[in-house]
């Protein structure tokens, strides 16, 4: 269903359908507080995968660049080491984890498909069939 949303919607779209099937207060503010953590995640995650990176040729040192071009063109280069990114991956699973639990223990994750196997569209595969025909 939350395919093609974007972020901001599909939170919306949780949090409707949490108030829709969870009666308690507390636990509908658990869920806020878990869906901040979740937005500060995908800001860390954001920062690493779509700026780009940047590595001092004197020291060694490496930074990522943001740009941002809304009404005048700014740039902000921000020091980050492998441990820093390795920190916010940590930080980003943990809270998709809190997330995923919070889901499955107040029945409001979607159920999980098993999708059909594609092996036999594989570059590979369709080779070996062509082989095959010929």
């Amino acid at each position: 269903v939350t395919t093609h949303m974007p972020m901001p919607l599909r939170f919306s779209v949780l949090r409707a359908a949490a108030e829709i099937t969870i009666d308690d207060v507390d636990t509908l503010d658990q869920l806020d507080d878990i869906l901040d953590e979740f937005e500060e995640a995908i800001t860390k995650r954001n920062n690493v995968v779509h700026n780009r990176w940047n590595i001092d040729p004197e020291n060694g040192a490496t930074a990522y660049a943001k740009y941002s071009a809304r009404r005048t063109v700014l740039a902000d280069l921000t020091p980050m080491t492998a441990k820093q990114v390795l920190a916010d991956a940590e930080f980003i699973y943990n809270v998709g984890m809190k997330l995923f639990q919070f889901t499955g223990i107040y029945g409001i994750r979607p159920a999980l498909v098993e999708r059909p196997s594609r092996a036999h569209k594989s570059q590979a595969a369709r080779k070996q069939r062509r082989k095959q025909r010929l």
